[in-house]
C-alpha cells in the first residue's frame, strides 16, 4: 500500500478501512558472515480498526499534517489517530513502528547459538 497523496486520498482511505481488518507484512533476513548462517522469514501481524466517523477522520487530518507520511493514512502512535485500532494480533512493534523488533531479537539469538 503507498502512502496517501492527499488529504481526499487519506480520507477515503481511512473511511474505507473503518471497522475492516489488515494485515501488516515485513520481510526479515538476519546473516552472519562469520559463521555462514543465515534466517529469512515474513512478519505478519493483523489489525483491525474499530468504527470511525467521517467526523473523527477530518478531525484527525486536520491535526496531523503527517498524515502522508504513513501508508495507512494515519500515525497509530500518536494524535488521536493512536484510537483507531481496536485489536493486533501479532507484533505490536511491527504496526506502531514498522519493524517487528521482538522477532528480531530472537531470531539474532537464534543466530548467536549456533
Amino acid at each position: 500500500m503507498e502512502k496517501p497523496k492527499s488529504k481526499e486520498e487519506a480520507f477515503l482511505r481511512l473511511q474505507k478501512m473503518s471497522e475492516q481488518s489488515f494485515s501488516f507484512y515485513t520481510g526479515i533476513h538476519i546473516i552472519d558472515l562469520v559463521k555462514n548462517i543465515s534466517r529469512t522469514e515474513v512478519s505478519i501481524t493483523n489489525a483491525k480498526l474499530r468504527k470511525i466517523s467521517k467526523d473523527e477522520i477530518d478531525n484527525y487530518l486536520n491535526q496531523d499534517q503527517d498524515y502522508t507520511t504513513f501508508a495507512l493514512g494515519f500515525d497509530p502512535l500518536n494524535m488521536y489517530s493512536c484510537t483507531f485500532i481496536s485489536s493486533i494480533t501479532g507484533s505490536y512493534n511491527n504496526i506502531l513502528k514498522g519493524i517487528p523488533l521482538e522477532r528480531i531479537i530472537e531470531l539474532l539469538n537464534e543466530v548467536k547459538k549456533k
